[in-house]
């Protein structure tokens, strides 16, 4: 018994002595063990539901990719056309005439203050 009673008294030397409407020390490890597995319980939902928003923001982002990707060639094919309306005919990838439009330039007036002339001129001007 001596033994049990000093095991006591290192103990509640380390721990401190019972408070006196303390719960034994069986009921306190029930206690903290239910404690634990709720805690467990409430990590395990947080890891899944960090997985899951993990999950659905990797797809935001493959889609957003795609997306951008796709848009990417778009603009691509426009440069690529515009580089080649901008290079000309000239530049042989055009068939057709290499010669340039002609424009004829209108009469030029003469001064004449005859209705019908200026009305000529002008529709001719544009």
């Amino acid at each position: 018994m001596e033994d049990l009673g000093e095991c006591v008294g290192i103990l509640e030397m380390l721990i401190g002595a019972p408070a006196p409407d303390a719960t034994t020390l069986a009921e306190q490890v029930d206690l903290h063990a239910a404690s634990i597995a709720e805690l467990q319980r409430t990590v395990r939902d947080n890891q899944k539901d960090m997985v899951d928003r993990y999950n659905d923001m990797l797809k935001e982002i493959l889609a957003l990719a795609g997306r951008i990707e796709a848009h990417m060639a778009s603009m691509e094919g426009d440069v690529s056309l515009l580089k080649r309306v901008s290079a000309g005919p000239s530049s042989g990838n055009e068939k057709g005439g290499g010669s340039k439009l002609k424009v004829p330039e209108p009469k030029q007036f003469g001064g004449s203050k005859n209705a019908k002339e200026l009305e000529n001129f002008l529709w001719d001007m544009e």
